[in-house]
């Protein structure tokens, strides 16, 4: 078993973006999240109960963008953010040193929870690592 480190930055990019030259694509800044981080965004589930069908949901919104704040740095020097243009949409962090959620805006919902889920799956252990 590997120890995890809390707060360990890393670059990561989309699986859409791998396809892409390497100037093209945007690479993530994200870091793992701290013990109390993680409590909040697993008390953060919401469960509802579809009345008519019986269907359980559970709420993913508040989780993809609590992680985002906690978990998203920046974007790597070299890379960028493009919008429909081409031109750089500039990262920014609010007041807490948070990302802003004028940026978050601008990320697509598919991209976001696939930031969410390479920030929250950062610190599960693989099979083999369990074994070990």
């Amino acid at each position: 078993m590997i120890a995890v480190t809390p707060k360990k930055e890393r670059k990561w990019c989309t699986r859409g973006d791998l396809i892409l030259d390497e100037p093209d694509r945007t690479m993530w800044i994200i870091r793992d999240l701290t013990e109390r981080e993680r409590v909040t965004l697993n008390d953060s589930v919401q469960i509802s109960v579809n009345p008519l069908s019986g269907a359980v949901s559970q709420g993913i919104g508040t989780r993809v963008y609590i992680s985002l704040k906690y978990g998203l740095i920046g974007i790597a020097e070299g890379y960028s953010l493009k919008d429909e243009e081409g031109k750089d949409v500039p990262f920014q962090k609010d007041k807490n040193g948070q990302v802003a959620d004028e940026f978050l805006e601008r990320v697509p919902w598919e991209v976001q929870q696939e930031i969410f889920v390479a920030i929250t799956s950062s610190a599960v252990l693989e099979e083999e690592e369990k074994e070990a």
